[in-house]
């Protein structure tokens, strides 16, 4: 039996963009993502379905309403330090 155990974090920093995430910001975000080893989901939803963080053309199709929470997962063993990052980049590119 393994003892090894997957860090799972989550947050849900609120948006202020309408609707679609724009070219620049969400390269920002998927850019912030690929720094990690984790496995990094964004959704609208906190059931999901999760788009893939680190791809540009996920992150820039995911609807995402005005004014509500990106829920965004990390899992792996930097899970923690990618959703300080991430959140730090949605405060920084999504808010205004």
């Amino acid at each position: 039996m393994s003892t090894d155990q997957t860090k799972v974090c989550t947050a849900a920093p609120i948006m202020l963009y309408p609707e679609y995430m724009h070219g620049m910001p969400s390269s920002e975000l998927v850019k912030t993502a690929r720094r990690f080893r984790s496995h990094i989901g964004v959704s609208s939803s906190a059931e999901g379905p999760w788009s893939d963080g680190k791809s540009i053309p996920d992150v820039m199709e995911l609807k995402h309403p005005e004014g509500k929470p990106l829920y965004i997962r990390a899992e792996g063993d930097d899970a923690d330090t990618a959703i300080a990052a991430l959140v730090e980049t949605v405060e920084r590119f999504f808010s205004l």
